[in-house]
Formats: C-alpha cells, sequence, structure tokens
C-alpha cells in the first residue's frame, strides 16, 4: 500500500534547479534510501516533504491526501517525523524531558489541563511518562533517561532525536543522514534500530552517504543527481546502475542541496 507519492516536484532557487520534475512513491511498512552526490536536491526534498518550503510545481499525497499546502506543524500532525542532518534538541534537559516536551507537546497539554479533573490529569502524566520510556527503551537510551542531553555522545543524541520524532507517533519517518559521524559500533546499532521501527510498522525514508548502511538495510532506493531522478529499485539493481556508478565516479551536481 502507497502512503507516499511524490508527483512532478520542481523547486528553483535564484535561478538554480534545485528538483527538476522528480516523482516517486513509497509503500508503506518499508525502509527507503535517498540517495545522490552532494547538492543533488536531497535536502531540499525533505525540506518540502515536511513543509519547510514550498515547491515552486507537483505535488506531496500522504495517504492519499494532498499535503503540498499545509503548514509544518500539520503536516507533523497528519503523519510526518523528522530528524536534521545538524542535531536539534534541548541540550539543558534530560533525555527524558526532551521526550516528555514532545509528548505533552502532542496533548496540547497547556490548553487543556486547567480545565481537566486533577485524578485525569495525573492519569494522563503517567501515560506520557510511560510512553516516554518506551520511545527511549526502543532506542537504546532507557539507561541515559536523566542524563542531560548536552552530555550525550553524538550518536546517543542522534538516537534521542529519533525518539523525539517518534513522540508525534508519526507513520512516516525522514531521517536525515542518520549515521553521520557515527563510529562503527553505533552506526551498526542505529542499523538495528531502524530495522526495528519499520518492524514496529512504521515507513522509512532516509538520506544518506554510508552505502553500505544503504544497501545492507534498504529495501528500495531512489537515486537522485542535479535534481532529477536518474535511478530507481532494489539495492542490487542500483549496485551495478550505469548512471548511478557515473554520477559518483565522475562528478557531483552544481545543484542546491
Amino acid at each position: 500500500m502507497e502512503i507516499l507519492r511524490i508527483d512532478n516536484l520542481t523547486k528553483h532557487f535564484n535561478g538554480v534547479t534545485a528538483l527538476d520534475g522528480l516523482s516517486f512513491s513509497i509503500e508503506k511498512g518499508t525502509i527507503n534510501a535517498l540517495i545522490g552526490p552532494n547538492g543533488a536536491g536531497k535536502t531540499t526534498v525533505f525540506n518540502i516533504i515536511s513543509g519547510l518550503i514550498k515547491p515552486d510545481g507537483g505535488a506531496i499525497h500522504l495517504n492519499g491526501i494532498d499535503i503540498t499546502s499545509f503548514a509544518p506543524h500539520r503536516i507533523a500532525r497528519s503523519g510526518i517525523g523528522r530528524t536534521f542532518q545538524i542535531i536539534r534538541l534541548f541540550s539543558g534537559m534530560t533525555v527524558l524531558e526532551n521526550i516528555l516536551l514532545a509528548l505533552c507537546n502532542k496533548r496540547h497539554e497547556s490548553l487543556f489541563a486547567a480545565i481537566l479533573p486533577s485524578r485525569a490529569i495525573r492519569e494522563a502524566e503517567a501515560r506520557t511518562a510511560e510512553k516516554a520510556l518506551e520511545l527511549l527503551e526502543l532506542v537504546n537510551l532507557f539507561a541515559k533517561k536523566d542524563a542531560r542531553a548536552r552530555n550525550l555522545s553524538h550518536g546517543q543524541r542522534r538516537l534521542l532525536e529519533i525518539a523525539r520524532a517518534l513522540a508525534l507517533d508519526p507513520s512516516l519517518l525522514l531521517l536525515d543522514e542518520p549515521m553521520a559521524g557515527l563510529f562503527p559500533e553505533t552506526a551498526a546499532e542505529m542499523r538495528s534500530i531502524i530495522r526495528r521501527l519499520c518492524d514496529c510498522g512504521k515507513t522509512i525514508l532516509f538520506i544518506e552517504h554510508d552505502m553500505k548502511t544503504v544497501m545492507d538495510i534498504s529495501g528500495h532506493i531512489i537515486v537522485l543527481n542535479y535534481g532529477r531522478k536518474i535511478a530507481e529499485g532494489a539495492p542490487h539493481r542500483i549496485r551495478n546502475e550505469p548512471l548511478v556508478i557515473e554520477a559518483y565516479l565522475g562528478g557531483g551536481s552544481h545543484a542546491a542541496a
């Protein structure tokens, strides 16, 4: 079943074509990689899907609904979660507090707390705390729940960002270079967690330059160059695709990232 469809997406920045008629679809419950040389347009795709920028043309459908014009918060509540290349956490808060904040925002707690009976508030808080701990367990950070986010390792901060993105219970998770800067042992843990998320029913679309990861965990790969799709398919096909080999070995792209 199709969860995401991109139709003829175009975007220009100061006369430079970042995306040129890009189309692809993502099936529910799968792990998908979006790859290409630096500047091929990958992050632009993520920014458009998550509503941070608007396309000049084309459409985005999530579960059959056109979300192209939706604001970022509405897209998030429609079922898309996202991490970023540059990790964005509340560094002065604990690991658990980072997750609780996201979960409370989901519940609109500040809006309704004043009018709910105190028992209902306590029960809601207990469920929220339980959910937060479950998310930390899922990304192997339960033991770090009371640590300040600033004191985590780089890899642990990436895992915390994923847990926070999961707080809204998205059906589609966008991961922007989840392996960047990770040591081999942590990268292996990250691959295991991504597989686990898929097993739990999440659909994953990730940008990645680590080809070991791409070929190891992806069921489907979309390859961009100069803002255009040059190949799409299973890892064994992409690995031997002449256009992909040329794109990676024959130079990069001048388009916006």
